[in-house]
């Protein structure tokens, strides 16, 4: 039994790596900008303007169809605005917070393509991603920053965060031989802390540029 399971592991290995052998693979940077909020009960929140950018490859299956994988850095988080006002109820000022959260994330999207004129293609993906917490800060207006933490168990003396991110991301766009254009959105489904039920939610503006052989 553990020889069969050994050969069709082998198998598996040899045919996988036939298929990306004879697939059309491309590789290339992207990079873009983010637009990301996140759920909190709070007076006032909006979002927060931050970036991506790194490595992805298209892996062709057919004419139409391709997989690709990404590794992006990812700029996320949060502004948020609550007003200060006195025991009268008079307003005296308005704080405003600044929540940067940075990931490493994995997307891997299931590509369609339709040809258009001069060989430009409109694509649309869909797939999973993960997003790893890599460092953070929480900075209020008129004071010094305060450090973020990405932990499994919640510290009392910084902002703390779940280490693991993940969620659907989607893609549209339009793509040529070299180039590509499009607009992606990631909607989390895991919490970011213990006891919450907020969630990841970016919006990107992506540009891309493929390497090809």
């Amino acid at each position: 039994m553990k020889n069969l399971t050994f050969y069709s592991f082998l198998l598996a290995v040899s045919l996988l790596t036939e298929t990306l052998i004879m697939a059309q693979v491309r590789f290339g940077a992207k990079a873009g900008v983010n637009v990301s909020s996140i759920a909190l009960p709070l007076n006032g929140y909006g979002p927060r303007i931050g970036y991506k950018l790194g490595v992805m490859a298209d892996i062709g299956l057919s004419s139409r169809f391709s997989i690709q994988p990404n590794l992006l850095f990812s700029s996320k988080g949060v502004v948020y605005k609550t007003e200060e006002r006195d025991a009268s109820g008079l307003y005296i000022e308005t704080i405003r917070t600044k929540l940067n959260l940075n990931y490493l994330e994995v997307p891997i999207l299931v590509v369609y393509k339709h040809p258009l004129r001069n060989g430009a293609k409109l694509f649309a993906g869909m797939g999973p991603y993960m997003g790893i917490g890599i460092f953070g800060y929480s900075k209020m207006n008129g004071y010094d920053k305060w450090k973020v933490s990405f932990d499994s168990n919640p510290r009392q003396d910084v902002l703390s965060f779940l280490p693991f991110d993940f969620g659907l991301s989607t893609s549209i766009g339009i793509e040529t031989r070299k180039f590509s254009f499009g607009v992606d959105f990631n909607n989390g489904i895991k919490p970011l802390a213990h006891n919450t039920k907020n969630y990841n939610n970016t919006l990107s503006l992506t540009a891309g540029y493929f390497i090809c052989r």
